[in-house]
């Protein structure tokens, strides 16, 4: 019960952040988000397949936090997931010199290049990734062979 609880709480606080990004892309109003409200606002898009929305909730992302190379890993996501993986991967290689250590950068890469059929690239990506990884392995491994079974390798995944 607490955990519905805590979920109903956490749906009505992005409910609420997303009526005040509405209320800005409609100019009605201006808002300062934080980093993590930006990243949910961005996830929320993606979910709903608002590729639209979601670019601009990058680049208001960005420019109210311009050093954040978090909102630059989302800004790769959403142009991978919109299908045009080839700009998503120019970003994810810019970032990979900044974020070196970062394994969301190349879960994203590893994703990327199986949307591109470069499978062993791919490969090379993922087990950076898990070299990474200290938590969620699980669960990483798990996205790691949902990728490989979207593109039909189903014996890597």
């Amino acid at each position: 019960m607490d955990k519905e609880k805590d979920y109903l709480q956490e749906d009505g606080d992005l409910q609420e952040i997303l009526g005040r990004f509405e209320n800005m892309l409609n100019q009605v109003e201006a808002y300062f988000f934080d980093v993590h409200e930006f990243e949910s606002i961005i996830d929320h898009y993606l979910d709903t397949n608002h590729f639209t929305k979601a670019i601009d909730a990058v680049r208001y992302g960005i420019t109210q936090h311009p050093g954040s190379t978090t909102l630059l890993i989302k800004e790769a996501q959403v142009y991978a997931e919109k299908g045009e993986s080839a700009k998503a991967l120019k970003m994810v290689t810019s970032l990979e010199k900044i974020e070196e250590s970062n394994n969301e950068v190349y879960m994203l890469k590893g994703m990327i290049l199986n949307q591109l059929g470069k499978v062993k690239e791919a490969e090379a990506a993922f087990e950076k990734a898990v070299d990474l990884s200290y938590e969620n392995l699980e669960e990483i491994l798990y996205d790691i062979a949902l990728s490989f079974e979207y593109i039909n390798q189903y014996k890597i995944a």
